[in-house]
């Protein structure tokens, strides 16, 4: 945790970026219990963290400061909020179906579809509500235990999430047509 603060972001051999952070950040980053996965967002404004035991999603904004030439780059991390559900339960895995919903694999529960709200309180938490929950693999099977999920567009248009169900020893598929506000 400390290293984020003083350290580099090393992108090859001779080239690294600074990485700054607002002080909320850093108090919030050193306060992360244990933490499952992590995920950027497709518009790369959000650096996601699933915390498993304190059950929320902690959302960092950052911003990749680009000068030329590269070596004066920067990449900042702004300010946080976090993302609570009564559905989260061993949250796991995660991943983005898009720039405003966020898949959540829960070790004890399904996988939630979450539409992220379009301005969050920094610093704050934001309690919702999925719009969908998965809790079957098929119709005769139920997911176990989903802990990392992918979420990606087909080329025909339709969303997929394909999800580990850890203790099952299966990875289940999901076809969604239609998702989103």
């Amino acid at each position: 945790k400390q290293c984020l603060v003083s350290s580099m972001l090393p992108l090859g051999p001779k080239h690294q970026i600074p990485i700054d952070i607002s002080t909320e950040a850093k108090v919030c980053f050193d306060t992360l219990a244990r933490t499952e996965d992590l995920r950027l967002s497709p518009d790369n404004k959000w650096l996601a963290f699933a915390n498993y035991h304190l059950n929320c999603v902690t959302l960092f904004s950052i911003a990749l400061q680009s000068a030329r030439p590269e070596r004066s780059a920067r990449f900042a991390v702004e300010n946080f909020w976090q993302l609570s559900s009564p559905t989260f339960k061993g949250l796991h895995g995660l991943d983005f179906l898009d720039g405003r919903t966020l898949v959540v694999g829960n070790r004890g529960g399904g996988i939630d579809l979450l539409n992220l709200p379009h301005n969050p309180p920094m610093g704050g938490v934001v309690h919702v509500t999925p719009e969908k929950t998965i809790k079957r693999a098929n119709k005769n099977t139920a997911i176990q235990n989903p802990g990392s999920v992918c979420a990606f567009r087909r080329p025909d248009g339709a969303r997929q999430i394909l999800a580990a169900n850890n203790y099952g020893h299966f990875i289940s598929s999901h076809l969604l047509r239609r998702v989103g506000p």
